[in-house]
C-alpha cells in the first residue's frame, strides 16, 4: 500500500494505492487516527487506485468513519473500484458513507452521491 496525504483549505485527502493487506490496515488505522487527533474535520479517502482491501482494512475504514461521525466530522470515500465497493457492501458493518466520483484539482468535492448498506 502507498498512502499520500494532501491538505488544503480545510479538506484532507488520503489517497491510497495498491493492495491494503492486514499489515497495511494497521498503518492505515494509525494514520487516520492521527488525522482525527490533529483536528482535521473533512477527511476524504480516495480509493480509486486500491486494487484489494483485506477485511481488517474495511474494519479500519468503518471505525474511522464512526469516530468522525461521533466527533461531528465528515468522511467521504472517493471513487472506489467495483471490487472495493462490493467488499464494502458485503461487510455487514458499513455505516452510511458519502461516495463521490471525483474531486477537483483544489480538493473541493464534486458529484456527491449517497451510499449506504
Amino acid at each position: 500500500m502507498r498512502m499520500i496525504i494532501y491538505k488544503k483549505t480545510g479538506v484532507t485527502m488520503v489517497e491510497l494505492h495498491g493492495i491494503i493487506n492486514e499489515e497495511d490496515s494497521q498503518i492505515l488505522e494509525e494514520e487516520l487516527q492521527t488525522l482525527i487527533k490533529q483536528g482535521e474535520t473533512d477527511i476524504n479517502l480516495d480509493l480509486s487506485k486500491v486494487l484489494f482491501i483485506a477485511s481488517k482494512g474495511i474494519e479500519s475504514i468503518v471505525l474511522f468513519s464512526n469516530a468522525l461521525a461521533l466527533a461531528k466530522k465528515t468522511c467521504s470515500l472517493i471513487n472506489p473500484q467495483p471490487k472495493i465497493k462490493n467488499a464494502l457492501e458485503q461487510s455487514n458493518m458499513v455505516p452510511v458513507f458519502a461516495i463521490r466520483k471525483r474531486v477537483t484539482a483544489d480538493l473541493r468535492l464534486e458529484e456527491s452521491t449517497a451510499y449506504c448498506k
